[in-house]
């Protein structure tokens, strides 16, 4: 009977060890699973836009508000992948082909520019991170409440990027730069502010972000210093507005645009930090819009 009862209690013992030591082995990969980073997403599409909820396709711009966690095709703005073969790269994409309101276009000197009084500015500096996306060269706000007011309604400024040369042309012709402040309302539709630089001058204002994007990576990183967007408007506040689309795939409409009419002016050596030449989409038909002068 001893024997027995020795025998017994050696072996729940042994039973004993062993499911604890299976559990403890669970908790702990179920610890390094949930610590473990997660696989990077591919967020190649749309530099005109940041992180905004899944959404269904085709939709408007509104939807695209960001680099969404969805696959995409690569593409590029020369080559077998260029803005002439976005369309079908992807069904996602369709709208670069089929759309009847896309970005950018051609200003012509017919259409005078006037005050974009319908624009109320409430900007102020902000922290900032840089980021290349491998199409351009983005600034996000991570912080402030950077906004503008539209017939009363309020987009919140997210980002900023640069085009080389301008992707809006003035006559035909297009300037060596241009900038789109992208904003984005809390029902998801978009605003963009664009302004034109020509060669000359040093852009003091400027000159921070342009001495980072020589290190600027695909992973967002924190300039040491805040940034005031308004300096990236002219203080002449003339332009043009009209209804367009994200000028990069998927190309979704139902943007509005505000075109700043002044030029303003950066050095050759702050163009030339700006390394993505060519980054700009040729210019779509205007077709049956209006482009306006002034809001």
């Amino acid at each position: 009977m001893l024997v027995a009862a020795r025998a017994l209690s050696s072996s729940l013992a042994f039973l004993v060890a062993v499911t604890l030591a299976a559990c403890s082995a669970s908790i702990e990969a179920e610890s390094a699973s949930a610590t473990e980073p997660a696989t990077p997403v591919d967020e190649g599409e749309a530099a005109d836009v940041t992180p905004a909820p899944a959404h269904d396709a085709g939709t408007s711009a509104a939807a695209d508000a960001s680099h969404a966690p969805t696959p995409s095709a690569h593409w590029t703005y020369e080559g077998e992948e260029g803005p002439e073969h976005w369309g079908d790269l992807a069904p996602s994409y369709a709208t670069c082909k089929t759309g009847g309101e896309q970005s950018p276009i051609d200003i012509p000197a017919s259409v005078a520019s006037a005050e974009l009084a319908g624009i109320a500015l409430s900007y102020a500096p902000a922290p900032v991170a840089i980021v290349d996306n491998g199409h351009t060269v983005q600034v996000n706000f991570v912080g402030g409440s950077n906004a503008i007011t539209i017939a009363g309604k309020e987009y919140k400024l997210l980002q900023y990027h640069f085009h080389k040369h301008s992707e809006h042309t003035l006559g035909g012709a297009p300037l060596p730069l241009e900038v789109h402040l992208v904003h984005k309302a809390s029902d998801g539709g978009l605003a963009v502010l664009g302004a034109f630089y020509s060669v000359g001058a040093v852009n003091e204002a400027l000159q921070g972000v342009f001495d980072a994007m020589h290190s600027a990576t695909a992973t967002a990183t924190s300039l040491p210093f805040t940034f005031d967007p308004s300096v990236l408007l002219p203080s002449d506040r003339a332009g043009w507005t009209y209804d367009g689309s994200l000028t990069t795939p998927p190309c979704s409409e139902g943007v509005k645009w505000n075109v700043f009419a002044a030029v303003q002016e950066v050095s050759e050596d702050q163009l030339a930090a700006f390394h993505h030449d060519p980054s700009a989409r040729p210019v779509q038909p205007l077709g049956a819009r209006t482009l306006h002068g002034g809001n």
